[in-house]
């Protein structure tokens, strides 16, 4: 950790400011791991940073693997140079990155925005609340998979709340939801692509994009807004994930 009378500044890039900023290090820790017997290792480091142009606070991680490498020929001295790669992140993430996701904007009856709504679903529905609480919070950092494996966690939520048994497959969900007209055979037809598309996410390797997350996102949303009394919003399906 780092000592407060010997705390160092750097360039960070600030999420208040959106930008690359001098900042002070007011704690850093670095994890160290090394294989046995080989020359591979791998290192991460965390630091606490607070920004010396608006002093916000914020935390930046960088790794480093001696596997993960880029070499460069020098013509001149016909030396090669090796130079291991940084990957540096930052939480919370800039507005900019965040401007990308706002378009994933909470609908007012989830009451992320009014507390008082939001006291009234995690108190009423407090499963479901928190499904779509960080289905949401993994948008809002880029996590687009974990978003998508989450969209069909609250889908199989939501149905049982709708009074389906948590032991059925989700096609029997789809089933019985649909013959006790809780939804209609087009939105059977697009919640079977979110499952195909959870699956693809936590199983094959798929990788949603932002498109692919803007025709799934309204899914799980449609099922749980007549949970909590609220219309469905008109929405369409792309059926991307079944092309992989």
């Amino acid at each position: 950790m780092t000592d407060e009378g010997s705390r160092a500044n750097v360039v960070g890039h600030c999420p208040n400011c959106d930008a690359e900023r001098n900042a002070e290090v007011l704690a850093e820790d670095t994890i160290e791991q090394e294989e046995s017997g080989h020359s591979i290792w791998f290192k991460s480091s965390y630091s606490i940073l607070r920004c010396l142009g608006c002093d916000r606070r914020y935390i930046r991680n960088v790794e480093v693997c001696s596997e993960d490498f880029e070499q460069e020929y020098d013509p001149e001295t016909g030396e090669v140079h090796f130079e291991v790669n940084k990957h540096v992140t930052y939480w919370p993430t800039s507005s900019s990155s965040k401007s990308q996701t706002a378009k994933h904007a909470r609908p007012a009856w989830l009451g992320f925005v009014d507390p008082l709504i939001s006291q009234g679903l995690a108190s009423d529905y407090p499963q479901l609340a928190t499904l779509l609480g960080e289905v949401y919070t993994a948008l809002d950092n880029g996590l687009r998979t974990l978003a998508t494996i989450g969209m069909r966690t609250v889908f199989d939520h939501a149905s049982q709340l709708l009074g389906c048994n948590a032991n059925q497959t989700f096609s029997e969900k789809l089933k019985e939801l649909t013959t006790g007209n809780k939804i209609g055979g087009e939105e059977k037809e697009m919640l079977s692509v979110l499952a195909d598309a959870g699956g693809a996410a936590a199983h094959r390797g798929w990788k949603p994009t932002e498109d692919d997350i803007d025709h799934l996102m309204p899914l799980p949303i449609n099922v749980a807004a007549p949970i909590c009394g609220h219309q469905r919003a008109s929405c369409r399906a792309v059926d991307r994930s079944r092309r992989r």
